[in-house]
């Protein structure tokens, strides 16, 4: 599911060095399943491996912003 989760403080480079660390790791994965052959090929191993896995959630992209006000200002 969608959301936000807001930091403050100094941990936010230690949190957005690891989005980057993770989004590698879900690119890395993508690229692997693609490997695999066709699309009946690819599905029925990562199911097979993973039931019920949904690939897109796997290799969506986590976001990092910065410099965005707290949430219920405008």
């Amino acid at each position: 599911m969608p959301g936000l989760v807001y930091v403050t403080g100094g941990r936010a480079d230690a949190i957005a060095d690891q989005v980057k660390h993770i989004n590698t790791l879900k690119e890395q994965f993508g690229e692997l399943v693609e490997k695999l052959g066709d699309w009946d090929d690819r599905f029925g191993w990562v199911h097979r491996t993973f039931p019920g896995l949904i690939t897109l959630q796997v290799t969506r992209k986590l976001r990092c912003l910065r410099g965005i006000p707290s949430p219920g200002r405008t």
